[in-house]
């Protein structure tokens, strides 16, 4: 929420191209970021045995556990901010203003099926 409004202001000095070039480089990172610590996690002897809260407290115990999940959150929530921004100024310029309500409402609706989807398709994966 923080980042919108700078967001908004590159955006009018940058290409979308460029912002999404930007923001897929960012999930990139911040996916090689948590494989690390998934791997540096299970390196480091970290179990799945006991209770929810000693797999927590164990996991945490580590500081650069908790900085990596930090960093992995800021890194997400920019890409998403960018992918928003792009996607509802694309979706805006494109439209006649008399179609502003239906192309959003299809954009919402689309983002909720592919949200259902990718969950759906994650549970068997886990």
């Amino acid at each position: 929420m923080f980042i919108d409004v700078p967001l908004s202001v590159i955006q009018r000095q940058v290409s979308s191209k460029t912002m999404l070039s930007i923001a897929n480089a960012l999930m990139m990172v911040a996916a090689i970021v948590f494989l690390y610590l998934v791997y540096s996690s299970f390196d480091a002897g970290f179990k799945l045995n006991g209770s929810i809260l000693e797999i927590t407290r164990s996991f945490f115990a580590n500081g650069i556990n908790i900085i990596l999940l930090f960093t992995i959150g800021i890194l997400y929530g920019t890409v998403k901010e960018i992918y928003d921004i792009v996607t509802l100024s694309y979706l805006l310029n494109h439209a006649d203003p008399s179609e502003y309500d239906s192309v959003l409402s299809k954009n919402n609706i689309y983002f909720g099926v592919g949200t259902v989807c990718g969950i759906l398709i994650s549970i068997p994966v886990l």
